[in-house]
C-alpha cells in the first residue's frame, strides 16, 4: 500500500488553504476547543476514540459527522501552531479519533491509500499514524500553548470591540 506523507500538507489536505483553527466562536470552534484535551488525555494513554463516543459521551449529540469538521479545525490550529513554533512536527492528534469499526476515517483513508472506501491497514495505520502521537512527549505543552493562545484571541476580540465602539462613540 502506497502511503501518503500528512505532516507537509496543510491540514491534511492537498491543494487547500488552512482552515479556520480552534478560535472562534463558531459552534465547531468551541467543540474543538473542549475536545482537544480529551484527544490529549486519550493520546497519552495510548488509546483511540471513535467518532460516536466523542459526540455522544462527550458532547451529548447524535449525530456524529460533524466531528469531522471539528477534528480538522483541531488539525488546522496545530498546523498553526508548528509553524509558529518551528520546532519540528506535532503530531496530527486527530488520527486518533477512528470510526466505529475501529478503521481510520474515509477522509484519512482517503489521504492515506487514495481510495475513499479502503482503509490502510490496522498495523500499518498504528505504526505510521498512531506509535507518533501516543509517542509524542509535548502533549501537554501544546494543550497550554493553545489555552494560552485562547486566551489572546479572545483578549483581541474584546479589544478589536472596545475599538469599534469607541469609534463609533466619538463620530
Amino acid at each position: 500500500m502506497q502511503q501518503k506523507e500528512m505532516k507537509n500538507i496543510p491540514n491534511g489536505i492537498p491543494g487547500k488553504k488552512p482552515i479556520r483553527t480552534m478560535f472562534g466562536k463558531l459552534k465547531t470552534q468551541v467543540w474543538a476547543r473542549k475536545a482537544f484535551p480529551i484527544l490529549v488525555n486519550r493520546a497519552q494513554n495510548d488509546q483511540t476514540i471513535t467518532f460516536k463516543e466523542l459526540a455522544e459521551d462527550h458532547f451529548g449529540v447524535r449525530g456524529y459527522m460533524i466531528f469531522g469538521s471539528v477534528c480538522g479545525i483541531i488539525s488546522a490550529t496545530l498546523y498553526e501552531l508548528e509553524k509558529e513554533w518551528n520546532k519540528g512536527h506535532i503530531p496530527r492528534i486527530t488520527n486518533i479519533v477512528v470510526r466505529s469499526d475501529g478503521n481510520a476515517s474515509r477522509y484519512v483513508s482517503n489521504i492515506l491509500t487514495g481510495a475513499r472506501d479502503i482503509p490502510p491497514e490496522v498495523s500499518e495505520y498504528v505504526e505510521i499514524q498512531l506509535k507518533p502521537i501516543w509517542e509524542y512527549q509535548h502533549w501537554e505543552v501544546v494543550k497550554m500553548a493553545l489555552k494560552l493562545k485562547g486566551k489572546i484571541h479572545d483578549m483581541e476580540v474584546k479589544l478589536a470591540e472596545a475599538h469599534k465602539a469607541y469609534h463609533q462613540l466619538i463620530r
